[in-house]
C-alpha cells in the first residue's frame, strides 16, 4: 500500500507531520509519491526546524524570507521541479544546517497556488527523541 492511500491525502491539501521519529522521512517518502507527472507540484515546508533535504529528496529549495517572492519563483520555475522544499531561510543549529520555520499562514496559501498539488508541512520538532508529546503551543 502506498503512504498516501493510507493517509486518504486529499486534492491540494495540506498534511501536516506530528511526532517521534520518521516525519522527514515519511515526508519525502509521501512527495515522492504524490509529484508524479501531470499531478502538480508538491511543496515541502516546517513551522519548526527540518533538516535540509539531501540528494533525491527534492527538485528544488526556494529560500526567501517573502512569500510573495517564491509566489513568483514557483510561477516561473521549469515544470520538471516536482518537488519543492521552502523556507525563509537556512540556519545553523547543534545538529547541522536546517531549514527555518515558517509563519503559520504559509502552507495554506502556498496550498491554493496553481498547480501545487499538496503541501506537506513538518510541523513539530521532536529533536531525534522517539516519542514527543506536543507542547500547549503545538499543533
Amino acid at each position: 500500500m502506498k503512504l498516501q492511500d493510507a493517509l486518504n491525502v486529499p486534492d491540494r491539501g495540506i498534511v501536516a507531520f506530528v511526532g517521534g521519529g520518521g516525519k522527514t522521512s515519511a515526508l519525502y517518502r509521501l512527495a515522492a509519491e504524490l509529484a508524479a507527472p501531470g499531478q502538480g507540484r508538491v511543496l515541502l515546508t516546517p513551522t519548526t526546524k527540518m533538516l535540509l533535504p539531501g540528494f533525491n529528496d527534492a527538485d528544488g529549495l526556494f529560500i526567501h524570507p517573502s512569500l510573495d517572492a517564491i509566489a513568483e519563483r514557483l510561477q516561473t520555475s521549469l515544470p520538471f521541479l516536482r518537488r519543492v522544499a521552502i523556507a525563509p531561510q537556512v540556519i545553523e543549529t547543534a545538529d547541522g544546517w536546517k531549514l527555518d520555520s515558517v509563519p503559520p499562514h504559509w502552507p495554506g496559501r502556498l496550498a491554493r497556488m496553481p498547480r501545487v498539488a499538496a503541501v506537506l508541512v513538518e510541523a513539530d520538532g521532536s529533536r531525534h527523541l522517539s516519542f514527543k508529546a506536543p507542547a500547549l503551543h503545538e499543533p
